[in-house]
C-alpha cells in the first residue's frame, strides 16, 4: 500500500511540475512564429507602401513642373530674359516678328520690318543654350549663340549670367560679344524679370550697355498682363545710333498667354530704336512652344 501512495504521489508530483513547463514553452513557440510570420508577411507590405509613396511623391513633383505655364519655361519671350529659364531639360523654340511705323520723324527702312527663329535647349538643370537668326538693324539675317546660366534659385529669388555673341551676318565673322546679369522674382501671381547686359563690338571699338525689365501679372488662366522695356546707351565709340542718338528705348504693355506647351506674346508701345527722327510705334509678336 505504501508503494502504491508513494507512486500516486510522484503521478500527481510530475502532473503539477511537467505541465506548467510545456504550456511555457509552448506559448513561446507560439510567439516566436507569429512575430516571424509578422516579419515575413509585413516586409513586404511595408516595402510596397514605401514605393507606392515614393511614387506618389515623384508624381506630384512631375504634375508641379508640367502645371507650369509654357511662358515660364521659356528663358525669354520677347525682349526680357528670364533668370531661371527652364525647371527641367528640355528643348523649346520660337519665331518672331516686329513692325515699326513713324509717329513723327521718319524710320529707318532696314529697322521697318525685323524678327526671326529662336531655339533652345537645356541639356543639364540651369543651363541653356540658345541659337537665333535675327534681322539686324543692317537689314541681313545674322546668327547669335547665347549661353545662359541659373546660379542661384529659391521659390521668391533667381539670379543668374548669359554669354552671347552676335554676328553682323551668316557670312561675316565680325560682331559684338555681350555679358550681362539676369534676376528674376516671381511671389505668387507676380512675376519681373531684370537683365543688364554689357555689349563690345569687334572691328568698331563701340561698348554698348542695356537695361531689359519685364514685369508682368497673372490675371485669369494662362493669361498674364505687364509692361516690358529696353534702353540701351552707347558707352563708347564714335559712331552714334541712328538720329544721332546716344541711347535708344522700346516700352510698353505686353499681353502673354500660355496653353497646354504653348504660349504668345505681344508687346506694343513707343519706340526711338532705328528712328531717324522723331518717335515711331513699335510691335513685337512672338510665338513658340516647349518640349
Amino acid at each position: 500500500m505504501r508503494t502504491i501512495h508513494r507512486n500516486r504521489r510522484a503521478a500527481r508530483r510530475h502532473r503539477k511540475c511537467s505541465l506548467p513547463c510545456c504550456s511555457g514553452s509552448l506559448r513561446r513557440l507560439v510567439t516566436a512564429c507569429t512575430w516571424g510570420a509578422g516579419v515575413v508577411l509585413g516586409w513586404p507590405a511595408n516595402a510596397l507602401a514605401a514605393d507606392e509613396a515614393q511614387e506618389l511623391s515623384t508624381s506630384s513633383t512631375q504634375r508641379e513642373e508640367v502645371s507650369r505655364p509654357a511662358q515660364s519655361e521659356t528663358p525669354v519671350v520677347a525682349l526680357t530674359h528670364s533668370a531661371r529659364g527652364p525647371s527641367a531639360p528640355g528643348y523649346g523654340a520660337s519665331a518672331f516678328g516686329s513692325g515699326t511705323l513713324a509717329l513723327s520723324g521718319d524710320v529707318r527702312d532696314e529697322s521697318q520690318l525685323g524678327g526671326g527663329i529662336r531655339v533652345w535647349g537645356t541639356p543639364i538643370e540651369r543651363a541653356t543654350l540658345l541659337a537665333e537668326a535675327v534681322r539686324r538693324d543692317n537689314g541681313e539675317m545674322a546668327p547669335a549663340l547665347s549661353l545662359q546660366v541659373c546660379f542661384w534659385n529659391d521659390p521668391s529669388w533667381a539670379f543668374g549670367a548669359l554669354g552671347r555673341f552676335k554676328s553682323e551676318g551668316f557670312a561675316e565673322i565680325e560682331g559684338e560679344v555681350e555679358l550681362g546679369l539676369l534676376g528674376s522674382y516671381d511671389a505668387a501671381a507676380t512675376h519681373v524679370d531684370l537683365n543688364a547686359i554689357v555689349g563690345r563690338g569687334f572691328d568698331e571699338a563701340e561698348t554698348d550697355g542695356e537695361l531689359a525689365l519685364r514685369v508682368g501679372r497673372d490675371v485669369w488662366g494662362g493669361l498674364r498682363a505687364g509692361v516690358e522695356s529696353r534702353v540701351r546707351y552707347r558707352l563708347t565709340g564714335d559712331r552714334a545710333l541712328p538720329g544721332g542718338r546716344q541711347w535708344d528705348i522700346v516700352a510698353g504693355p505686353q499681353l502673354s498667354a500660355s496653353f497646354d506647351r504653348f504660349f504668345a506674346s505681344l508687346l506694343t508701345g513707343p519706340t526711338t530704336v532705328g528712328v531717324v527722327s522723331g518717335v515711331g510705334w513699335e510691335g513685337l509678336l512672338t510665338f513658340g512652344g516647349v518640349l
